[in-house]
């Protein structure tokens, strides 16, 4: 991401609830955001230049930018065609709904590699290892294992060790 110093502009309003407030107040069912879709949801960041904002327009301030397609966040609110998402550091804005994916994608999280194994819960048949910070594309997860690709390795990790999907899902 790249952190602009134009980003001191003052505080937006937001004109949609966010979801930890709709939360609190009403614990389920899952929320439809003005596209349909629930809220919250993971998505991917879908463009390589990606410009994330204090408000929901183009006259709000910028705060970063992506610059790099594929990267997993998390829509938090909704509003008109802007999608409120929230990354891995936990820092919010608002993006187009064109620049984000439906495509599922995760980050290894930890401080050593991770083994991706051929099936849950086989240790002994590694197809390779996920270095923190590797951004795959999910596949599915049942229990405590995700299925995951990247560069071309199909496999196998603990759920606990991404980033990226909800631990009931």
């Amino acid at each position: 991401m790249i952190n602009p110093a134009s980003a001191t502009a003052a505080g937006a309003v937001s004109p949609a609830m966010s979801v930890d407030n709709l939360r609190q107040s009403n614990p389920s069912p899952p929320v439809l955001g003005t596209s349909q879709l629930p809220v919250p949801r993971w998505v991917s960041i879908k463009a390589s230049k990606v410009n994330v904002r204090q408000g929901p327009s183009r006259d709000h301030a910028l705060l970063w930018t992506y610059v790099r397609a594929g990267v997993p966040v998390e829509v938090i609110a909704e509003f008109d065609n802007w999608r409120r998402i929230r990354d891995r550091s936990g820092e919010t804005g608002w993006v187009l709904q064109q620049m984000v994916s439906s495509k599922r994608t995760v980050i290894v999280q930890g401080h050593d590699n991770v083994p991706i194994t051929s099936a849950p819960g086989a240790p002994k048949d590694v197809v390779a290892f996920a270095a923190p910070g590797l951004i795959a594309q999910l596949q599915s997860c049942k229990a405590q294992w995700c299925e995951i690709e990247a560069r071309g390795y199909d496999g196998f990790v603990p759920r606990g060790r991404l980033w990226g999907v909800y631990p009931a899902e």
